[in-house]
């Protein structure tokens, strides 16, 4: 069963890439741009992270919930990659939402699915809208080296092209650039 969309709850803690980093990396000395480059940065970021980003994965530690209509043996969390489940909860009959304890996460094909605890059933929850609630913890310990890089490219070609076309001569890919660096993170079409 799938769910309501994903909603975030709480932000990623740290910066993708902290400004020191990126001035580094683009040779930029002094704090006249800094606020430009920290914009920058948060695009690459938003264009490759999250459900809407172009790899639909989550690249830092950040809390989601997501909402279903009732239990099911196959029930679809929406995000990547899942690291922990903080709390599933589901409302009966009185309206009470009630904790269930001991949930797990199982991975099949690129798909993480909610397991109800070992050697239990699911609670016999009435089904309607948004009878069970899940919270998770999604998004990688530490973002993966290659997707660092693909950001700082990205930076580094949107700081020295600040138009939306170029001019003059013809363009050319970097070799082994950005797509060669995400291409193993894509999450793959469900």
């Amino acid at each position: 069963m799938r769910g309501h969309p994903p909603v975030r709850i709480t932000d990623p803690a740290a910066e993708p890439i902290p400004l020191a980093d990126v001035m580094a990396h683009l040779r930029v000395d002094g704090p006249e741009e800094g606020i430009y480059i920290a914009g920058l940065v948060l695009a690459a970021y938003e264009y490759l992270d999250g459900p809407s980003g172009i790899l639909g994965r989550h690249l830092l530690p950040q809390v989601w919930q997501q909402d279903f209509d009732g239990f099911a043996a196959e029930m679809v969390i929406d995000l990547t990659p899942v690291r922990a489940v903080r709390s599933v909860t589901w409302r009966n009959a009185s309206g009470a939402m009630i904790p269930v304890e001991g949930a797990r996460l199982m991975t099949s094909a690129g798909r993480v699915f909610l397991c109800a605890p070992v050697g239990q059933d699911w609670p016999a929850a009435p089904r309607g809208e948004t009878v069970v609630r899940v919270t998770v913890e999604a998004g990688y310990p530490r973002m993966p080296m290659p997707i660092r890089q693909a950001i700082l490219l990205l930076v580094g070609h949107w700081y020295a092209n600040r138009e939306a076309v170029a001019g003059g001569g013809a363009m050319t890919a970097i070799p082994l650039g950005v797509e060669r660096l995400i291409t193993p993170y894509r999450r793959p079409a469900v």
